[in-house]
């Protein structure tokens, strides 16, 4: 009987400590760690994982958790195996903490034994848009332009880790725009010389790099071309050149430095300007530089005829002569030439000035001005521009002249460049004689070398000379002698008419003392004279700059 209860007693005991000890497992996660490896894992009926979150960007954390349980449902701890499908995309430690690496879809799973759990992660790429511009970066692809020439700017935008964000909107503005502008898209365009920055702004952050605008270079000169492209002077007398400069593509160039100079300074010399002396006889080759480009003009030189025998013989004003008229224009006031006797000359074309050389300036650059190389000290001076169309630019003078009275005029002429061989009409009128009243209104225009009588109720009378100097045959060979460069003296008597149409008047002219024109009986109209005008027209333009000369002006009777 003892013998059997205490078998009994011993299976109690067994059964009673085996339930403890498994009620504590199951119970009371004290008595048995996690990492403890002699846990049962075949209590383990079911195993269940969850993530913090199942979606992190690349970079980010989230923890995973297990629960385990029994097949009364009861949690059990013991030790987890954790376990990532793809550790390119992400990693899982021994703790169950989950790390993003790279964007993808990647299964979590925990492991007890024969049981296991896995849940789905999802890594995207870092969000840029939630990260702020904590600072921006400008670079341009050049940073020192010419006027007209553009770069392109490049803005770069760094979070506050100096990681590169993409996608973010920058605005472009300059320091200075009159300098240089940058648009909407970063190119930046040079305007005028001189230091802007080139600004980029992006979410309250700005940046910024310097730009330097230099002027653009001049365009080469690569050609010059110097006209006349020939010419023939007198010894003494001389000629405009005039140089143009062009680029490569036949453009003009303006303000370019010009140097000239002679071949051969024995036959002609010429000034910084361009103007050719003639010096002695020959041919020489005159050269125009810019820029080490050069164009040529030959010049051929030719002696100067011999003055012309004594002179003949002409009126001049003398005892019992009056003078009506008379001007040496040595007398200027600083504002206009002025007259000796009779007061100032006028103009209808060109307005008198304060030039101090006495310049009386017309529209088109014609002028006249005071010039010391006259007769006996100052002179008037006409310089004619490069024209193709006729000038009209006097100088007139009131003569307030007598009914029925002859009158004399005389006048001093130099013409060192005059070309008076261009297109019909061809040739500068010297004088205007103008009459008017007793019926009769018109002129006598004293041309280089014809005249012509213009009343405007009969028609005009235009005729050659009627003598030439001594040793000159032809009109060819007067101009030539007229243009010699150095003074020559016109004197015109008019005697008018009793009546128009009685044919008792008489026009005579001398040129240095020789009678050129000898018109006795003639019908020079009843007019009184009226007034006088000097260099009255250039008929047809002008190929070349041109100059001309007068002084000593008188008219008596």
């Amino acid at each position: 009987m003892n013998r059997i209860l205490y078998g009994l007693l011993t299976i109690a005991l067994i059964v009673s400590s085996t339930l403890s000890c498994s009620d504590k497992s199951i119970t009371d996660p004290s008595a048995i760690a996690l990492n403890d490896s002699t846990t049962d894992a075949s209590l383990v009926a079911s195993a269940a994982i969850s993530l913090s979150r199942d979606t992190i960007n690349v970079g980010d954390t989230t923890q995973a958790t297990a629960t385990l349980r029994d097949w009364r449902n009861r949690q059990l701890f013991q030790r987890i195996t954790w376990g990532s499908s793809d550790s390119s995309i992400a990693t899982i430690s021994s703790s169950g903490l989950v790390t993003g690496v790279a964007p993808g879809t990647v299964t979590i799973s925990a492991t007890r034994g024969s049981r296991s759990a896995s849940t789905t992660l999802t890594v995207v790429a870092l969000s840029t848009t939630s990260v702020p511009v904590a600072s921006v970066s400008v670079a341009l692809a050049a940073s020192s332009l010419a006027i007209g020439q553009t770069t392109q700017a490049t803005a770069t935008t760094r979070d506050a880790g100096n990681n590169v964000l993409t996608g973010r909107t920058v605005v472009w503005t300059s320091s200075n725009a009159s300098i240089a502008t940058v648009s909407a898209s970063g190119v930046v365009t040079a305007v005028a010389a001189g230091v802007a920055q080139i600004m980029a702004s992006s979410e309250g952050q700005t940046g910024q790099a310097a730009l330097t605008v230099t002027a653009a270079p001049p365009v080469p000169v690569a050609s010059v071309t110097v006209s006349p492209s020939s010419s023939s002077i007198l010894t003494g007398a001389t000629v405009q050149l005039a140089a143009v400069t062009k680029d490569a593509n036949g453009n003009v160039l303006t303000g370019r430095a010009i140097s000239w100079s002679s071949a051969n300074g024995a036959v002609a010399t010429v000034s910084s300007t361009g103007r050719v002396t003639g010096v002695g006889a020959g041919t020489t080759a005159v050269t125009a530089t810019s820029e080490g480009v050069s164009g040529t003009a030959s010049i051929t030189v030719s002696a100067a005829p011999p003055p012309p025998p004594p002179p003949t013989g002409e009126p001049r004003p003398g005892t019992g002569s009056t003078i009506v008229f008379q001007d040496d224009f040595e007398s200027y006031d600083g504002t206009c030439l002025s007259m000796d006797l009779s007061g100032p000359w006028s103009t209808s074309s060109g307005t008198c000035d304060s030039n101090p050389n006495g310049v009386i300036s017309s529209p088109n650059g014609t002028g006249y001005a005071g010039d010391v190389n006259g007769v006996g000290g100052r002179s008037a001076r006409w310089i004619w521009p490069i024209s193709t169309t006729e000038q009209f630019y006097p100088l007139e003078a009131a003569i307030g002249g007598q009914t029925g009275a002859t009158e004399y005029y005389t006048y001093w002429y130099k013409a060192p460049n005059f070309i008076y061989r261009a297109a019909y009409p061809r040739v500068g009128k010297k004088m205007f004689i103008l009459f008017v009243g007793d019926g009769s209104v018109g002129r006598v225009t004293i041309n280089p070398s014809a005249f012509s009588i213009q009343p405007s109720n009969a028609a005009k009378v235009d005729s050659e000379f009627d003598h030439w100097p001594a040793g000159i045959t032809n009109e060819d060979a007067f101009l030539t002698w007229l243009t010699d460069g150095r003074w020559h003296r016109y004197t015109i008597m008019r005697k008018p008419e009793t009546r128009d149409g009685a044919g008792d008047g008489a026009l005579m002219m001398w040129v240095d003392g020789y009678l050129v024109i000898d018109r006795q009986n003639f019908g020079t109209y009843a007019a009184r004279t009226s007034s006088i005008l000097l260099a009255g027209t250039f008929n047809g333009g002008s190929s070349v700059v041109q100059t001309e000369y007068y002084d000593q002006v008188v008219v008596w009777r």
